[in-house]
């Protein structure tokens, strides 16, 4: 990535949060992430910073795209069969492993999540629509 076009995404995206209370574990709550985008930080802490700056356009993360289980870029029968091992039922809280497939965020894996599921459905090599949950 250019230097022109990590300039211009930092200050688009830019947010600081500072807390002055020491700790010796850093955790960072994120909200509001789209799927399938690729985002970007830096953490400070005392007198050094992770990642050294020079390594901080580096440093990153791709949030899942709805429904894009295995982070191939499609969704497809693979990302069903993850799915489908998921499913829990209406008001049935889902485990820890199967949140990704709690797609509408209610804490359970059910027909509305394959609504939701289906519409983003691309087929295998066929790149998602990242808007196809909105």
């Amino acid at each position: 990535m250019g230097d022109r076009r990590a300039a211009r995404i930092a200050r688009r995206l830019r947010h600081d949060d500072t807390d002055p209370t020491p700790v010796t574990l850093h955790e960072v709550t994120l909200t509001n992430l789209l799927p399938g985008r690729e985002y970007f930080y830096k953490i400070s802490s005392g007198n050094g910073t992770y990642p050294a700056s020079s390594a901080a356009a580096e440093t990153f993360f791709v949030t899942l795209g709805v429904g894009d289980f295995d982070l191939d870029s499609d969704v497809d029968q693979a990302d069903y069969g993850v799915f489908q091992q998921c499913i829990s039922g209406i008001g049935v809280a889902v485990s820890q492993a199967c949140k990704i497939a709690d797609l509408d965020g209610d804490n359970d894996v059910d027909n509305s999540d394959f609504g939701i599921f289906q519409a983003c459905m691309s087929g295998a090599n066929m790149p998602y629509d990242p808007t196809c949950a909105d």
